[in-house]
């Protein structure tokens, strides 16, 4: 999916705003000499997703919110419990 400034503008207006987040693990790892499970380690990775605030608690693995980012640099919309990986930028 590639999004068009328009597509992005509609986001905008319905609610939606680009997030960078942190995700806890989302599978089994082998974390400082010790097995976690999925879920277990908080601020794994980093991501760049598009969803409107009171929905992300629901995005998979979501551990926290970092900052507001802009559209640019989303690599997922998170969208009626869907993730949409996004390609290239928004322009």
């Amino acid at each position: 999916m590639r999004m068009t400034e328009l597509e992005s503008i509609t986001l905008w207006d319905q609610g939606y705003r680009a997030w960078e987040i942190y995700v806890r693990n989302d599978a089994p790892v082998e974390y400082c000499g010790k097995r976690c499970e999925a879920g277990e380690i908080a601020g794994w990775e980093i991501q760049m997703v598009i969803a409107k605030r009171e929905e992300l608690p629901a995005y998979p693995h979501f551990d926290a919110v970092i900052m507001i980012s802009d559209f640019s640099t989303v690599q997922y919309v998170w969208m009626n419990g869907e993730r949409i990986e996004m390609k290239g930028d928004t322009k």
